[in-house]
């Protein structure tokens, strides 16, 4: 793209351009759309984007060649032609070339925090490494950090011991760790394992009692934890673990920020907002670095008793102490339950298939009881908190539609609409629950598609079962609001790369080619249902539907430019899209050429 500030050259092509008035479909500007002014003269832009495809996702007015943006906001969009109108002697403007344009997208579940902080100071292999890479790795790790008390890092595929005969894991890795305590964590961020050391410094012996909400794998013949930590179970270890410094914490958030930009993405919403998480955020946000529109899902466990009641003072402390400009802290996290995985520790309403020949089998494992999410979301939606509750389980998915249910009775329509994250698997019953009760299905389509992790999730549940994962074309039919999140860094996602779930929802295949099957293809949506989904839904569920998520008047300038036109290629190039230049709020937060 060509940035010009000055020069009446461009202004003169613009006039001479021409352009086509017709019906506004594909390729077309159709009439121009502009904030409301007084006065005979258009006011300048401060910035003028010409020459461009603009796919607005305003159905009034689907496409434009233009965008005129004043103090942030977008003073108008449509033809060259009538732009031309908005440059005065300062306009910057820029000559998209042809370019695809649209509004930023918004991701609904990120881990930028936590994501950045595992690649920049833990020790990492890729979740598909084999048992001779992880003992490479952490061999390297112990040798590069002769200092450190512990290791901690990964991530393992969570079938990592059905696919590899390692009867102790914990023997295992006290053969690579030196005299250093090591927690490794799997692909979905819920399970760990840990070295003989770790567990000793926890104090989880033969004798110690099952942890609620988890599991202490054990040795079948000596009762000893055998290092594998499910859900909860890992609680005690990781709350002994030297915590990174605020700095680390800033430097990781600060890196978030820009790798959202990097991709596109202009709204996120945190997904397990910590304390030192909250601050560093803040920091940024004071130091205007904050160039995404940001909600925290704050942890709701600071804020809960024993008996998981709400203490609305803590939360009002966190929530007013940690809310700035461009950070809104009107949202808590609960997780209702684990995966549906090997592990097996999602709340399902069918059981689980055994995990071997003779196992018992279960259904899972809810956290909260029907009356204490109940209690919990009735008191938070009264509060004004949104509440995304972790729901990988479809009883789980029951539950907690139940609860926004009891909410809705006891305080009428709050307008606060509760998000259920993953939300993959929902009986047919409650598909039509989401409407009705004004409640946002959260998907993760990052992970959905024919890949490792699915087959270890059809395993667990079944062959029949497993193939009917993300209902999301019955959802849209059935009139829910759903959006997507990336759920980065859990997944074995290298980035949060908001393209490979894109495409992700149209094929229902592998975005990168790796398998030739597809999961559940008749619930694939088309690429215009896809990017309502990241757009307007994601700008819908960040509260924000005044404001973003579209291209016309009136709103913020949150505007994304791209090397290619998603309308112009085949669906699995979708994954490898390239951003040009992301606008946040009509200033360039991101641009490929500078």
């Amino acid at each position: 793209m060509k940035i010009n500030k000055y020069g009446l050259l461009f202004l003169t092509l613009i006039l001479s351009y021409g352009c086509d008035q017709g019906s506004g479909g594909a390729g077309s500007a159709g009439q121009g759309q502009a904030a409301a002014v007084t006065g005979e003269a258009a006011p300048s832009a401060d910035t003028l984007l010409v020459n461009g495809r603009v796919y607005t996702v305003n159905p009034a007015q689907p496409w434009a060649e233009a965008v005129a943006v004043r103090n942030g906001r977008i003073l108008f969009a449509g033809s060259d032609e009538e732009a031309a109108a908005y440059r005065g002697g300062q306009t910057e403007v820029i000559d998209m070339e042809g370019k695809m344009a649209m509004p930023g997208l918004n991701d609904l579940h990120v881990h930028p925090v936590y994501g950045f902080t595992v690649q920049l100071f833990e020790c990492v292999f890729p979740g598909t490494a084999t048992p001779e890479v992880v003992r490479q790795t952490v061999t390297q790790c112990v040798v590069d950090y002769p200092d450190a008390e512990w290791i901690i890092g990964g991530q393992w595929e969570t079938d990592f011991f059905i696919k590899h005969d390692i009867p102790s894991p914990r023997k295992w890795l006290d053969e690579v760790s030196g005299d250093k305590a090591v927690l490794l964590r799997d692909t979905s961020f819920h399970n760990r394992w840990a070295n003989s050391k770790a567990l000793e410094l926890a104090g989880l012996t033969r004798d110690s009692p099952e942890i609620p909400g988890g599991e202490i794998v054990r040795d079948k013949e000596t009762g000893e934890p055998n290092g594998l930590l499910y859900e909860s179970a890992a609680g005690p270890v990781l709350r002994i673990i030297p915590d990174w410094t605020e700095e680390q914490y800033l430097a990781a958030a600060r890196e978030g920020v820009r790798a959202a930009n990097r991709f596109g993405l202009t709204g996120i919403k945190e997904a397990w907002a910590t304390l030192q998480g909250l601050k560093a955020y803040k920091t940024l946000d004071e130091n205007g670095e904050v160039s995404v529109h940001l909600v925290t899902s704050m942890s709701v466990l600071p804020m809960i008793d024993e008996e998981k009641t709400l203490d609305a003072e803590i939360l009002e402390q966190m929530r007013t102490a940690h809310r700035g400009r461009n950070v809104n802290t009107d949202a808590v996290k609960i997780s209702m339950d684990g995966v549906p995985s090997a592990s097996r520790t999602a709340a399902m309403l069918a059981d689980y298939m055994p995990a071997y020949e003779g196992a018992p089998t279960h259904n899972g494992k809810q956290h909260y009881t029907q009356e204490e999410l109940s209690r919990l979301i009735v008191q938070l939606d009264k509060l004004g908190m949104t509440a995304k509750v972790h729901t990988a389980g479809d009883r789980s998915v029951r539950v907690t539609l139940n609860a926004i249910e009891a909410a809705r009775q006891a305080n009428g329509d709050s307008g606060l609409r509760h998000e259920l994250a993953h939300a993959g698997y929902v009986d047919e019953a409650d598909i039509p629950r989401f409407a009705e009760l004004d409640a946002v299905a959260e998907i993760s389509p990052y992970i959905w598609f024919p890949s490792v992790k699915v087959d270890s999730i059809i395993r667990a549940v079944g062959e029949e079962r497993g193939q009917r994962y993300w209902p999301v074309r019955d959802l849209l039919e059935a009139g829910a609001q759903v959006v997507a999140g990336s759920d980065w860094p859990a997944g074995a996602l290298s980035s949060m790369n908001p393209w490979v779930g894109l495409e992700a929802m149209v094929s229902r295949a592998n975005p990168w080619g790796l398998r030739q099957d597809t999961l559940w293809e008749e619930q694939a949506i088309t690429l215009e249902q896809a990017l309502e989904i990241y757009t307007r839904s994601g700008a819908k569920a960040l509260l924000l539907e005044q404001d973003s998520g579209s291209i016309e008047a009136g709103k913020l300038a949150d505007i994304i430019v791209l090397e290619h036109n998603l309308f112009e290629i085949p669906v699995d190039r979708i994954s490898d899209t390239q951003v040009s230049l992301t606008m946040f709020e009509g200033r360039i937060v991101y641009s490929g050429s500078r």
